[in-house]
């Protein structure tokens, strides 16, 4: 893929990860504080005030994985400057499940994607430029959106 992009290097990396608490059913849920067994505190919060919204879907389950990866590329010395540009797309979806509070790691269908470009110049000046989304059924940060822009200098 790198010579396909005409980059100079090129990063791949993916990894799964599963969380398993045994001793629970989703029957019961699991209690505690004001959570009512819910998996996201907002669901739990939103659910104190309105008993009737209360979801089956946000309970706490036995077992919860997820999956998330990254790629990128490099192009040294872009269009014959002495920056090098990065451009990444970064990916995270919860595949099934939901983890118990208070780790919170996986919620059933969450997921994000995140595209970003970085520049350096001359290894010691570095901005970056990215845009996250989360989306997904459920999801508690599906309208937090947002906007990322970063500038360091290295000494």
């Amino acid at each position: 893929m790198v010579q396909f992009a005409s980059a100079d290097s090129g990063a791949l990396v993916t990894e799964v990860g599963m969380v398993l608490v045994p001793g629970i059913s989703t029957s019961s849920g699991i209690a505690g504080g004001n959570t009512k067994g819910l998996a996201n505190s907002l669901a739990a919060q939103t659910a104190a005030l309105n008993p009737d919204l209360e979801l089956a879907s946000g309970y706490a389950t036995k077992f919860s994985w997820g999956a998330q990866g990254l790629m990128s590329l490099t192009y040294n010395r872009a269009f014959g400057s002495p920056i090098n540009l990065t451009p990444s797309i970064a990916w995270k979806w919860d595949l099934g499940g939901n983890t118990p509070l208070p780790f919170g790691n996986y919620q059933a269908e969450r997921k994000a994607i995140t595209l970003g470009v970085t520049g350096t110049y001359l290894a010691s000046w570095a901005g970056s430029i990215n845009w996250t989304s989360n989306f997904g059924p459920d999801a508690p940060l599906d309208d937090r959106d947002f906007a990322s822009v970063t500038i360091s200098y290295a000494f």
